[in-house]
């Protein structure tokens, strides 16, 4: 543990040089805020420096938020004009950006102001980018049937490690649901790929929403982005708050930006694939026993605590197309 710590404070401090020598900013403090993620500084100012999976993710990602904050979309947090000119900074074959520091914290979907807001800021996302889609030739498209096979038999070959935590029962109404879902979007396909096409976010998860000390909310974190149909995010926005909202649908399309999705059938079957029971229990499946412990109370709570909750949601959505 300590050698492993030695290698990294010793990479921390060659970044900083490396940081001051390229881009002579007096910078005298660089803290880790985990893998791959820094905060630096300099008597002045703060900037967020994070390390990209490529060139072609962070180009794309500079593209997009140069874009939309040339188009005067508040929501972002820009890159540092360093970037306009000389790209990013590489060290070895490290790939890294740097944005300007927001003092803030993530948003908690049990406050429904910050659903409510959040949702508000992706659909806003979504008409601002879809002006976007052919600066971005080489983008993926985000194909959510193939995603949903390969999630599902992910699910399918942990079953057996899963078995000893959940009742055969459970399992197999899990696996149902997937089938359900898988078979009613490939009857559907036509219609789902006949929605207007935007940049897509694919990740809605709380944490990539920052509110600023001065209460301003932003979205954080395009490393998954793609380009397809914007009720994507919507669906994965909504399975993200069902479990904070007790998997009350009343309450999911109260939200404004939601209630035209209320008889969308394509969106219902976005509700009935189990895509975080899936997600969290694979994670589960592959994790060390320390994790596992760890994570099992979360789990648990997601899948025996709102089973019957999630079940007459489900049911009723489903009504209609049986």
């Amino acid at each position: 543990m300590k050698a492993k710590k030695d290698r990294e404070d010793d990479y921390n401090r060659r970044l900083l040089s490396f940081l001051n020598h390229k881009w002579h900013m007096q910078l005298y403090g660089i803290h880790e805020i985990r893998k791959g993620k820094w905060k630096v500084y300099n008597q002045q100012e703060a900037y967020f420096l994070k390390r990209y999976k490529s060139l072609a993710s962070f180009t794309q990602q500079h593209k997009l938020i140069r874009l939309l904050t040339n188009d005067h979309f508040p929501f972002v947090i820009p890159f540092h004009p360093y970037h306009d000119h000389t790209g990013p900074i590489q060290l070895k074959e490290d790939i890294m950006g740097v944005t300007y520091w927001l003092e803030g914290d993530s948003i908690h979907y049990d406050d429904i102001k910050d659903r409510l807001q959040a949702h508000w800021v992706i659909k806003q996302f979504h008409l601002y980018s879809h002006r976007y889609l052919e600066e971005f030739p080489t983008l993926q498209e985000f194909d959510l049937l193939k995603k949903w096979k390969r999630r599902w038999n992910e699910f399918y070959q942990t079953r057996n490690e899963l078995l000893p935590y959940m009742p055969t029962t459970v399992l197999h109404t899990l696996l149902r649901w997937g089938e359900m879902a898988i078979e009613l979007l490939e009857e559907n396909r036509a219609t789902f790929t006949s929605y207007p096409k935007s940049m897509i976010h694919g990740d809605i998860a709380h944490h990539n929403f920052l509110r600023s000390t001065n209460h301003a909310l932003f979205v954080i974190d395009f490393d998954l982005m793609t380009k397809g149909p914007s009720i994507i995010d919507d669906i994965q926005f909504a399975n993200r708050i069902l479990p904070h909202i007790g998997w009350s649908t009343n309450q999911l399309f109260s939200i404004p930006t939601m209630a035209h999705y209320k008889d969308t059938e394509i969106f219902h079957i976005g509700l009935l694939y189990p895509t975080d029971l899936y997600r969290e229990w694979i994670r589960f499946a592959t994790s060390s026993t320390k994790t596992k412990s760890i994570l099992w109370r979360n789990l648990s709570f997601l899948t025996f605590y709102q089973y019957h909750q999630r079940m007459n949601s489900i049911q009723q959505l489903m009504i209609p197309y049986k």
